[in-house]
């Protein structure tokens, strides 16, 4: 029969040197306290996503959404890739700035750091229901007077404008469903800026669906400046006007939706102008920044300077689709586009080795009168982006 054998006895301390062991453990415990309490505590408040990325020792994850690991799969989205590797934030490199998408205003691009509603804000309808030329209606606002300034305010509803000659100042808007941040109801020359548009929730029915819209298509001299939105499933969608230093990002998606960061429908020959505005679309369709021929031929529009990344494809030029072979006048079909400007932009790989599912730019006519594809390239690698 086998005996178990006598457990093994560590050697005594000696008595001299015991105090040693106890303060050096005391010490350990000590270490370990402050370890667990810096981990658990922290304000309460809640901090806008920023999207950007780290490396760590499994490659980049993204700020401001959950790892890669804890991601859930979704139909028409897709985990950051991370083939496209950036490093932690902007590098030089032959005195080009490289991987600006990590930190873009360390580029001079928009994010959660320089867009945005700031300063103390009144509550409607908690606070406030009423001022000089609008009103609170149940879940919104509406704007009925022309040439107000509307500023100030954290929005739990959103905004219908029918006045013209608007301003729409640090406000911050939450909402949430099948509907808008700002609806433009025939009214032009309205501009918004340093407002932030978002909804609670990413995903499902919850999410946003447009962030700032042109509701019957027809208003004119828009401006959307220094604006932050996340959370919806469409950010801007106007077809004239300046979208300029925004940042649309962490989009938002419900089942059957088009993700579109900037979105213009076709068939407005007055000139849009898409200047230096950080767009990122984290999933696996439709773009950055789009011009469709939904309604009509595009013309006289100029994407530049703007920091992209993500859906099929980051940029659509505004050319007939792919399977238009003769022009019918019809949606996607209706004829060559022109004077179309695409110059000065970066494309990024951080969530897809192409820029976007499929490649950074589909829609491309480079033979439409005054059409420019010139001057854009890669955040990572400082190469040319080509017209594919």
């Amino acid at each position: 029969m086998n005996e178990k054998p006598p457990p093994r006895r560590l050697p005594l301390v000696p008595q001299a040197n015991r105090w040693l062991v106890a303060s050096a453990f005391a010490g350990f415990v000590v270490v370990i306290c402050v370890v667990v309490i810096s981990l658990f505590s922290g304000g309460s408040g809640q901090r806008r996503p920023l999207v950007g990325i780290v490396s760590n020792s499994n490659g980049p994850v993204v700020i401001g959404s959950p790892t890669l690991a804890s991601q859930p799969a979704r139909v028409g989205a897709s985990a950051p890739s991370r083939a496209g590797a950036t490093p932690a934030g902007p590098v030089r490199a032959g005195g080009e700035l490289l991987g600006c998408v990590s930190s873009p205003h360390l580029c001079g691009y928009p994010d959660a750091t320089n867009t945005g509603a700031s300063g103390q804000l009144e509550q409607v309808p908690g606070r406030v229901t009423s001022g000089p030329g609008w009103t609170w209606q149940t879940d919104h606002i509406n704007v009925n007077r022309a040439g107000i300034t509307l500023s100030g305010l954290d929005i739990n509803g959103y905004i219908e404008i029918y006045g013209s000659n608007v301003t729409i100042r640090d406000v911050r808007i939450t909402e949430s469903g099948d509907i808008w941040g700002i609806g433009l109801r025939h009214a032009n020359n309205v501009t918004i800026e340093d407002t932030e548009i978002s909804s609670p929730a990413a995903n499902g029915s919850s999410r946003l669906e447009v962030g700032i819209k042109d509701v019957y298509g027809d208003v004119t001299g828009t401006k959307v400046l220094r604006t932050d939105i996340w959370h919806t499933s469409t950010g801007i969608q106007i077809s004239n006007g300046v979208i300029e230093d925004s940042y649309i990002h962490d989009f938002g998606y419900n089942s059957g939706d088009h993700l579109n960061g900037i979105s213009v429908g076709g068939g407005d020959p007055l000139p849009l102008l898409v200047k230096h505005n950080t767009v990122l679309n984290d999933h696996d369709q439709s773009d950055a920044i789009a011009l469709f021929q939904d309604f009509g031929t595009e013309e006289n529009k100029t994407i530049t300077g703007n920091l992209v990344a993500g859906g099929s494809y980051s940029i659509y030029g505004g050319a007939p689709g792919s399977g238009c072979t003769k022009y019918t006048n019809s949606a996607g079909c209706y004829g060559p586009s022109s004077d179309i400007v695409i110059t000065g932009n970066r494309f990024s790989r951080l969530y897809f080795p192409n820029g976007g599912t499929f490649g950074w730019l589909s829609g491309w006519l480079g033979t439409g009168q005054g059409n420019v594809f010139s001057g854009n390239l890669w955040d990572n690698t400082g190469k040319q982006a080509v017209a594919q």
